[in-house]
């Protein structure tokens, strides 16, 4: 751990020293899981991902009916959100949201959330994937009711009383009360929400007056660096224009990040806290605790570049399954190039909902929770 003070307020404050002995490019560190010559990015990543496994008691795939999945370039997609939903649901799909939970972490000092809740009691985390948000939350908090609800049911086996998992579509209406939410959280989830927006103005409704929505999302399609080296980057560069143009075609901001406090706002959100941090690609960073985040970046990138571009850029970008391989493979070799500084901003954001608020009660919706 490290302090993170380091990490947030201002981004042009904080200048990411790099470590001159490590300006070198190992290859096999930017390669996809199960290609040739592809070895974890750190070996203590593989040890403590399968701690993380263990701790958990591992995910289990159950699968209701074969007819709710898909499969496309080898990787398995939801089908009960038809072809909109870019991002993959299986076996390595799982390693990704567990590194990423982990990375999390590690940047937020081991906490779930920055909003600064008070004894909340009904917590609901919107797209909770294998649930481990949803788990360390309930641990933290156990008079907490916490539920999680995701499009697919790949929670974790391990349970608590006060953690509740429902299968369901978020942008479907929900069928609770208004004001029931003391705090709702969302992480990650640029590659799925098309409306934005609207989502935050019904989020609104559910929420307690006096509660918090907090956001958790990072520029994925901006790298950036403090020495301008990331112009160099020219494998990440395309991979992230492909990424971003396939997906607004499809309707989705790829990068909607920047926004996002202005859309709590909007919704009628006040109190609006954007906290960003800088986290490095990979190992080139002086500084230990950036080298760690780095190293966990790496090794999140390695599945997430193929995850979010393989069915973007073969679906909507006119790519073969071979051309795409290529673009992903290219920006792999640049997030394990120590001689490239880049770094990505992650962004917390939260708003609490003022408690004068007046919700009025259209009555319960016919969806999901």
């Amino acid at each position: 751990m490290f302090d993170m003070s380091e990490l947030g307020g201002h981004l042009a404050a904080i200048h990411l020293e790099a470590d001159t002995d490590a300006d070198y490019t190992s290859p096999s560190e930017g390669r996809r899981p199960g290609t040739a010559g592809s070895t974890s990015s750190a070996n203590s990543l593989a040890g403590s991902t399968k701690a993380v496994h263990a701790s958990m008691n591992s995910v289990e795939m159950t699968l209701k009916t074969a007819q709710e999945y898909t499969y496309e370039n080898g990787r398995r997609y939801p089908a009960v959100a038809g072809r909109k939903y870019i991002l993959p649901i299986d076996q390595a799909e799982i390693e990704r949201l567990d590194l990423t939970h982990q990375l999390w972490m590690m940047l937020l000092n081991d906490k779930c959330h920055l909003a600064p809740l008070q004894n909340p009691q009904r917590v609901l985390d919107l797209g909770t994937g294998t649930g481990n948000w949803a788990i360390d939350f309930a641990t933290h908090y156990p008079n907490a009711d916490v539920i999680g609800t995701d499009l697919s049911p790949i929670q974790s086996t391990y349970r608590l009383n006060n953690v509740q998992f429902v299968i369901g579509d978020f942008e479907l209406p929900w069928k609770c009360d208004p004001d029931t939410y003391d705090y709702v959280h969302m992480r990650h989830l640029m590659g799925s929400i098309k409306d934005w927006p609207g989502l935050l103005k019904y989020a609104y409704r559910f929420v307690k007056p006096g509660g918090y929505i907090e956001i958790q999302e990072s520029d994925i399609t901006s790298p950036c660096s403090d020495d301008n080296s990331h112009h160099r980057a020219h494998g990440i560069l395309r991979w992230s224009a492909l990424l971003y143009q396939a997906a607004k075609s499809n309707g989705l901001d790829m990068n909607v990040a920047p926004s996002l406090a202005g859309y709590l706002r909007e919704a009628g959100f006040v109190d609006v806290v954007e906290k960003p941090f800088k986290v490095p690609m990979g190992t080139w960073c002086k500084n230990h605790g950036y080298k760690q985040l780095g190293r966990w970046l790496l090794e999140v990138s390695r599945y997430g570049y193929e995850s979010y571009g393989l069915a973007a850029f073969t679906r909507f970008g006119g790519l073969k399954l071979e051309e795409a391989e290529d673009v992903i493979d290219r920006a792999l070799d640049d997030c394990a190039d120590r001689t490239l500084h880049i770094y990505y901003v992650f962004r917390v954001i939260y708003g609490r909902k003022p408690e004068n608020a007046f919700t009025p009660d259209n009555g319960r919706g016919a969806g999901w929770a």
